[in-house]
Parts: C-alpha cells; sequence; structure tokens
C-alpha cells in the first residue's frame, strides 16, 4: 500500500511537472512532426534518461539532508518558491502568443534523436531542486523511505509520468500545431493552477504543523 501511494505521488508530480510547454515537450511534438513518431520516443526516452539520473543523484544526497533538519525546512520553503515559479510561468505563458513558438525548434542535428534528448536534457539542470525539493518533502511525510524498494519504485513512477506527459506531445502533436494557442492556453492555465494549489497546501502543511509544535 505504502509503495502504491510512492508510485502514484511520484507519477502524478512527473507528470503535472512535465506538461508545461517548453522546450524539451515542445521539440517533442515538433520530432513528432517533422520526422515521425518513432523518433519522437526515442527523443523523449533520450530526456527521461537524464531525469531519472537526476533524481538518483538527489536520492544519493537526500539521506544526508535528512539528518539536517535545517538544510531539510529549506527545502520545504524552496519547493514552494520553485512550485509559485511555475504556477506563474504558466500562467504567462498561457496569455503569450505562442503561435509561433513551435517554429523555434528546428531539427538538424545528424545525432540520433536518443542521443539528442539525453543531450537536450542535460543542459536542464532545473530538474535537480525540483527533484530534490519534491523528493525531499515526500520524505518528510514519510511517503518515501530511505529503501531501495522505495527508491526504486519513486524512480520507475517518475519515467512513468514523464513518458505520459510525452506522448501526449507526440500524440496530439498535429492538434497542438493547428490550434497552438487555444491548447496551450488550457494547458498553461490549468497547470497553473495545479501548482498553485499544491504550492498553498505545502505553506498550510507547515504552518498548521508548526503551531502544532509550540502548542
Amino acid at each position: 500500500m505504502k509503495l502504491a501511494k510512492l508510485f502514484l505521488f511520484g507519477l502524478l508530480i512527473s507528470l503535472i511537472g512535465s506538461l508545461p510547454l517548453g522546450t524539451l515537450n515542445v521539440a517533442t511534438f515538433k520530432i513528432s512532426i517533422s520526422s515521425g513518431r518513432l523518433p519522437a520516443f526515442w527523443f523523449a526516452l533520450g530526456c527521461v534518461t537524464i531525469e531519472v539520473i537526476y533524481v538518483r543523484i538527489s536520492l544519493t544526497a537526500m539521506d544526508w539532508v535528512s539528518k539536517n533538519s535545517k538544510i531539510l525546512r529549506f527545502l520545504k520553503f524552496a519547493v514552494i518558491f520553485i512550485t509559485l515559479a511555475l504556477a506563474t510561468a504558466s500562467f504567462i505563458a498561457a496569455f503569450k502568443n505562442n503561435a509561433d513558438h513551435t517554429q523555434q525548434f528546428q531539427l538538424k542535428s545528424s545525432l540520433s534523436a536518443f542521443i539528442l534528448g539525453i543531450a537536450m536534457s542535460a543542459i536542464n539542470p532545473a530538474q535537480i531542486p525540483f527533484w530534490f525539493g519534491f523528493s525531499a518533502v515526500l520524505q518528510s511525510k514519510k511517503v518515501l523511505l530511505p529503501f531501495p524498494s522505495h527508491h526504486a519504485v519513486y524512480i520507475i513512477a517518475i519515467a512513468v509520468g514523464s513518458m505520459m506527459a510525452s506522448f501526449i506531445f507526440i500524440y496530439a502533436g498535429e492538434i497542438m500545431i493547428r490550434r497552438i494557442g487555444d491548447n496551450s492556453f488550457t494547458i498553461n492555465i490549468i497547470v497553473g493552477c495545479c501548482f498553485t494549489i499544491a504550492a498553498i497546501i505545502q505553506v498550510i502543511s507547515i504552518f498548521f504543523k508548526r503551531k502544532k509544535v509550540q502548542k
């Protein structure tokens, strides 16, 4: 039951966190349209491979972090700011004109789609504080425990969530190209609201926990 709960949390965080329009997912549906679904799949797989490596690095350091209450408390607040930043970025993107967004990426590399995905994801270090923060929160809630089985399930859930988000862009590529303005507005508003709610829940959780400690 605990592993199922952990899997669900990891999957949802990964899925929602991968939905905002950005360089990687825009590149995914651009490749899907220009080169086909299979190259887009391999590109997404390359991106997820690096993401999983970054998550594993964050989990390795988490054992040390969990013993330092000040760092853990800092990460709880850091994840709030990260979440609010993602929400803000989503709302800003929703009200921007994204009509020409898909033209910003052109696949000109002779490397395979998989290697290209690895390269583009590797230069996106924002994944490290993102997963470091959320992993710290889940560990503080005793959802993620420092056991090999928990780490394995968590990493698999993240990979599945990221690939699910990629499939949305791969299979909805043509529709998003035709109606990029409408779709990007809806997606970014929904994702922005999800991140805002997540931040509010985290703030409430910290606030009430402090009140209980004071009592």
